[in-house]
């Protein structure tokens, strides 16, 4: 069995294991000497005694020694390969150290999040690492990356880059991290290592299958075992999605609980200076929809964000988006037939909320900037552009000309924005 120390820095300690044989031999006491007119019955005594007591002397010593040993190497902490291929204490190695980074990293167990841990853990590998030694740490995330482009001696400078390193929010490409990190290994000469530390997420690492080159030992090294419980913020959506000043609008904002136990929290929602609350409880492995209303009084772009009390993954807690507050709508009169379109526009004068333009046949090739389009008299033509609009999100009227069915003028079957 190979061992990797993963704190060799305190290899001087293992010489306190002498101590309790110090103890031992120091604490043994001559006995006092008296004088007897005979002394065969005391000899007697002492050699009967010496015989049962000089087991128990030595079992006692190897229980001390045991348990001091056991206390160092809790320092030293022991990694084992379980090949005999490591390299030893006195022969240099190149060790890759891969770390996860990826977003389930973020979940804070105790004081600090899992990649604070695994940075740490790595930090201390490195550590133990003689000058005669080549390292290098490979970041995984979606584009994994080395921090050398080969392995290289500058130890200082990896472990600076791992107190200096952050979590992404992102999924991890560990195939990819892999390759890369043995393929750091393929050049070095000397014994290869292969450090990977991650919480293995199973969701993540259950369809994973790394196979290393022969020549390359790989130890795992996990880092928050412990079930991580989490909800969401996974959504918003609003009615209408394009409100008129005034206009009362709906929101709904979406939960999800991604544990096995149900959940209560607290959803906030961010309205420009407007800010409410709402008690939500989520089924395990189940989502929730949380309903808001608001009216808007002024014209614009509003920022609007959904936030979770914070649990111990911050980083889905939170979630924004855009709502535009329109003062008027811009609607586009298209006139082939003039009486359908001269109601039209009465109608629409009378409402106040719409600002009405006119229309020619050409127009409907161009840019389009409305967001309603009535088409009076339409012929059919130009219906790819005006998909394009409809998928967009406008709302679009049409009056067939005469000798177009029905079923010839719609724009309402399934299609897919250019």
């Amino acid at each position: 069995m190979s061992i990797l120390f993963s704190n060799a820095v305190l290899w001087p300690l293992l010489a306190l294991v002498a101590v309790p044989l110090l103890l031992h031999l120091f604490a043994r006491t001559k006995p006092p000497v008296y004088r007897f007119s005979s002394v065969e019955f005391i000899l007697k005594i002492i050699r009967s005694t010496l015989r049962m007591k000089r087991p128990q002397d030595w079992i006692l010593l190897a229980i001390r020694t045991l348990l001091f040993t056991s206390l160092l190497l809790v320092f030293l902490r022991p990694l084992f390969f379980s090949q005999r291929r490591l390299a030893g204490m006195f022969q240099a190695k190149n060790v890759v150290v891969m770390v996860d980074a990826t977003a389930s990293m973020a979940y804070v167990d105790g004081a600090q999040t899992r990649f604070a841990a695994a940075c740490a853990e790595a930090s201390e590998i490195l550590a133990g690492l003689s000058n005669r030694d080549t390292a290098n740490v490979v970041w995984l995330d979606s584009a994994p990356r080395a921090v050398f482009p080969e392995m290289g001696a500058n130890i200082a400078y990896l472990r600076d880059s791992l107190r200096r390193a952050s979590v992404t929010s992102q999924a991890g490409n560990i195939q990819e991290a892999f390759d890369l990190s043995v393929r750091l290994l393929a050049g070095a000469e000397g014994k290869r290592e292969l450090c990977i530390i991650s919480d293995f997420q199973r969701t993540a690492w259950e369809d994973i299958s790394l196979t290393p080159p022969e020549e390359v030992d790989v130890v795992k090294v996990p880092v928050g075992t412990a079930e991580a419980g989490n909800a969401a913020v996974t959504d918003i959506q609003f009615h209408p999605s394009l409100p008129l000043l005034g206009e009362e609008v709906t929101a709904f904002c979406e939960v999800h609980n991604y544990a096995a136990q149900p959940c209560g929290r607290t959803l906030f929602l961010q309205i420009g200076e407007s800010r409410r609350s709402q008690q939500v409880v989520i089924p395990a492995w189940s989502r929730t929809t949380a309903v808001f209303r608001h009216r808007f009084n002024t014209p614009g772009t509003f920022i609007v964000t959904a936030a979770l009390d914070e649990d111990t993954f911050p980083g889905d807690d939170r979630r924004w988006t855009c709502i535009p507050v329109l003062e008027f709508m811009r609607t586009g009169i298209l006139a082939s037939d003039k009486e359908t379109a001269d109601a039209w526009r009465r109608a629409l004068e009378a409402l106040g909320w719409a600002r009405i333009e006119a229309l020619a046949r050409a127009d409907l090739d161009g840019e389009l900037p409305y967001d309603i389009l009535m088409l009076a008299g339409w012929d059919g033509a130009s219906r790819p552009n005006l998909k394009k609009k409809l998928l967009q999100g406008a709302t679009i009227v049409c009056s067939p000309a005469g000798g177009i069915s029905p079923s010839d003028a719609t724009l309402s079957e399934p299609t897919t924005a250019p």
